[in-house]
C-alpha cells in the first residue's frame, strides 16, 4: 500500500488460526472493513473473538470450503450475515478453487435463519 500511495487503509499479518486478542492491532480502535486469507486451516480462532474489532464488512478468501463453512458459522453467532460469495478459477484445469465470501454485521432482530447454503 505504501508503493501505491494508499494512505486510508492497513494491512497486517497474523496466524489467524492461533488467539489473536494478545496482538498489538487487535487492541487498536474500530475496524470498518477486515479481508481475512488465511491459509487452508482457516481462521477459527480470530472468527470467534472478530466481533470485538467491530467490523462492519468483513471479506473472507478460502482456499478449503470445509474451513471456511466453520467460520462463517461462527461469524453467523456473531451477528454478521453472509450477503454475497463467489468461486475463483484461479488454477484452471485443477480442482483447487477460491471461494469469496462477503459478511455484513447485522442486528440480531434482522439476522434470518442461518444460511441453509452452509448445512452439510
Amino acid at each position: 500500500s505504501h508503493s501505491n500511495h494508499i494512505e486510508n487503509a492497513e494491512f497486517l499479518k497474523s496466524d489467524l488460526f492461533n488467539d489473536c486478542q494478545k496482538s498489538p492491532w487487535f487492541r487498536k480502535q474500530k475496524y470498518h472493513r477486515v479481508l481475512l486469507d488465511p491459509g487452508r486451516q482457516g481462521a477459527f480462532e480470530i472468527s470467534k473473538s472478530l466481533h470485538l474489532l467491530k467490523p462492519e464488512i468483513i471479506v473472507y478468501v478460502s482456499c478449503n470450503s470445509a474451513t471456511l463453512i466453520r467460520d462463517i458459522k461462527e461469524l453467523e453467532k456473531q451477528g454478521y450475515q453472509l450477503t454475497k460469495a463467489g468461486l475463483i478459477d484461479m488454477f484452471p484445469h485443477t480442482t483447487h478453487t477460491e471461494v469469496m465470501v462477503q459478511l455484513v454485521k447485522t442486528k440480531r432482530k434482522q439476522i434470518k435463519k442461518q444460511s441453509r447454503i452452509f448445512k452439510m
